[in-house]
C-alpha cells in the first residue's frame, strides 16, 4: 500500500511516516516545511513532496498511486487561532476539503485525519466519549469539528472510508520546544532542562489527558486497517493528570525541584480533559503502552541529544 502523510515532517507526522515505512508500506510526504523540519524524517524511507495542501496541483502529483492518505497538516495552537482565526480556517478546514476532494479524484480508499480533544469543549464529568456533545470553545476546535463534518459528508457522498482521531495532549520527541505554540510538556521540560522557571496558567490543578506520540503513530496504523466506512475514535491515555502533579514528576526524572511561576487562565483554556478510549480499545484494538515517566525520559533524552526518534519506538 502507497500512502500519503500530509505533514509528515511534523512533531506527529515524522513519527507516523516511520512507523508507516517500518510496516512496509510506500510513504509519501507533504510538507510545506512552515513547521515540519527536513532532519525529523532523517534515515526514514519516504518520497518529500514539498507544497502546500492549498495547492491542487501539488495535491494531485501527490496523490498518483495512492491507496491511503493520513491528513496530518494543521494549524494546531488554540492561541493562535485566537490570533489568527481566519488563517487557521484556511488550513484546518479549507485545506482539509481539497484533501478530501483531491483524495477522491485520486480513487483514495482510505482517509485517515487527525481531530482533537478540543472539539468537546469544557466537559462536566470527564472522561469523554465519543457521544459527548461537542462544544467548541477556540476557532481552531471549530476548525477541527468542521474538518470531521466534511470527511463524514464525504463518506456519505463519494464513499470515500474515513476516519477522524480525536487526539487529547500528545508530548514526545521532535516537538518543537522553542515555539510558545507548542505543547505544555515539551515546553516543561524544555524550560525545567536550561533550569529555568516553568509557567503556568491557572492555579495548576488543570488536568490533561498525556499520550505518548509512540502511542498516537501506533494509533493510526491501526485505523488504517479498520474496516468502518466513517468513524471518529478518542486517542489518548485514558487517564488525567494535573499540572502540577506533572511538575512534580519532571522533578522526580531530573532529581531536583522545578522552579513554578504562576498568572491568570488564557483565553479558551479547558479545565479538565480526560479521553473515554473503549470504542478505539474495541474496534481498533488500541491500547496505549508508554507510561508517562517512560515517555518523560524518552523525551528529555531527545531534547539533551537530540538522539533519533526511532530508537524511542
Amino acid at each position: 500500500m502507497a500512502v500519503l502523510v500530509t505533514g509528515g515532517a511534523g512533531f506527529i507526522g515524522s513519527h507516523v511516516s516511520r512507523l508507516l515505512a517500518t510496516a512496509g508500506k510506500d510513504v509519501v510526504v507533504l510538507d510545506d516545511f512552515s513547521t515540519g523540519r527536513p532532519e525529523n524524517l532523517a534515515n526514514v524511507p519516504c518520497r518529500i513532496v514539498r507544497g502546500s495542501i492549498l495547492d491542487q496541483e501539488v495535491l494531485h502529483s501527490a496523490l498518483v498511486g495512492i491507496d491511503e492518505v493520513v491528513h496530518l497538516a494543521a494549524l494546531v495552537s488554540v492561541p493562535l487561532s485566537l490570533e489568527n482565526p481566519s488563517r487557521t480556517h484556511e488550513i484546518n478546514a479549507t485545506g482539509t476539503l481539497r484533501v478530501l476532494q483531491a483524495s477522491v479524484r485520486a480513487g483514495v480508499r482510505r482517509f485517515v485525519q487527525a481531530s482533537t480533544s478540543a472539539v468537546y469543549g469544557a466537559v462536566v464529568g470527564a472522561p469523554s466519549s465519543e457521544s459527548t456533545p461537542t462544544c467548541p470553545a477556540s476557532p481552531y476546535a471549530a476548525t477541527k469539528l468542521a474538518a470531521e463534518t466534511y470527511a463524514q459528508a464525504y463518506s456519505v457522498c463519494y464513499g470515500l472510508s474515513t476516519v477522524s482521531l480525536r487526539f487529547f495532549n500528545v508530548y514526545g520527541p521532535h516537538q518543537d520546544t522553542r515555539s510558545p505554540y507548542s505543547g505544555v510538556l515539551s515546553l516543561f521540560l524544555a524550560r525545567s532542562l536550561a533550569g529555568e522557571e516553568l509557567h503556568v496558567y491557572g492555579d495548576g490543578e488543570q488536568t490533561r489527558d498525556f499520550i505518548a506520540v509512540q502511542d498516537v503513530s501506533r494509533a493510526v496504523l491501526l485505523s488504517l486497517s479498520d474496516r468502518s466506512q466513517t468513524r471518529v475514535f478518542n486517542i489518548g491515555s485514558g487517564t488525567s493528570i494535573s499540572l502540577n502533579a506533572v511538575i512534580d514528576v519532571i522533578s522526580g526524572v531530573l532529581g531536583r525541584k522545578c522552579r513554578v511561576s504562576y498568572a491568570a487562565e488564557r483565553r479558551a483554556d479547558i479545565r479538565h480533559s480526560c479521553a473515554d478510549i473503549q470504542l478505539a480499545h474495541r474496534q481498533l484494538g488500541f491500547t496505549p503502552s508508554v507510561e508517562l515517566r517512560d515517555g518523560l525520559l524518552a523525551t528529555i533524552d531527545w531534547v539533551q541529544s537530540g538522539a533519533p526518534a526511532e530508537k524511542l519506538m
